[in-house]
């Protein structure tokens, strides 16, 4: 009689633990599991929602910049290209090879066409010769084209179907000396006005450019 009873007692007892823990227990478990993940997910979109606005304050103050050196100086257009892969831009991913290279930022006078969409996944190998110079020595231009003897017609044909008399190509450097891009004066007519106090102005210039752009793509 006496283990009837002990059972009876055990299967109650059990009974009423697992009505406490199912009737009870889960909802706080499921309410505690429920708040902590709406917790980190709140966490994760807080930290994309800064990213975000990281990388938007990144392109203004990268936007302004250009401006400015466009209107100092009285420059048509001012350009920035980065080096990619199709996809990812350097040096976000180091995986791949970075064959091309595509317009990204942009400062025109008024008047003076857009490239943005025109100067978009340029093979590196068309401007090798040029960028090889502007690599080593930090910059590169040509105050008037038509003055210069180029055996390459593709370049010719860039500047000319785009009706540039004279440019200027300025490194654009990372920290650590990585090439992420470079940063591109445009003249419509010769770039008579271009001294060496302005080539020198403008490659701090790109260095500062250089700043803004590795920390957009490596933070």
């Amino acid at each position: 009689m006496d283990f009837f009873s002990n059972a009876e007692l055990v299967r109650n007892v059990t009974l009423v633990v697992t009505a406490f823990i199912t009737g009870v227990l889960s909802p706080v478990v499921a309410s505690w599991a429920s708040e902590k993940f709406s917790r980190k997910k709140v966490v994760i979109e807080e930290e994309e929602t800064d990213e975000i606005l990281k990388l938007l304050h990144a392109n203004e103050m990268i936007d302004q910049r250009i401006e400015n050196i466009r209107s100092e100086y009285s420059f048509d257009r001012v350009w920035i290209a980065q080096f990619h892969n199709g996809g990812s831009f350097y040096p976000s991913d180091k995986t791949h090879k970075f064959q091309k290279f595509s317009l990204t930022y942009e400062a025109c006078r008024p008047g003076i066409s857009s490239e943005l969409s025109v100067i978009q996944n340029v093979p590196v190998s068309v401007f090798a010769s040029i960028l090889k110079k502007v690599k080593e020595d930090g910059q590169y231009g040509i105050h008037n084209t038509a003055t210069v003897q180029d055996d390459s017609s593709t370049l010719k044909a860039f500047w000319n179907d785009r009706g540039v008399k004279g440019f200027h190509i300025f490194a654009i450097k990372s920290l650590n000396k990585k090439f992420l891009g470079f940063m591109v004066v445009d003249c419509m007519n010769a770039c008579d006005t271009m001294t060496q106090e302005i080539v020198e102005n403008l490659v701090v210039e790109s260095k500062i450019l250089g700043g803004y752009l590795a920390k957009e793509h490596v933070d």
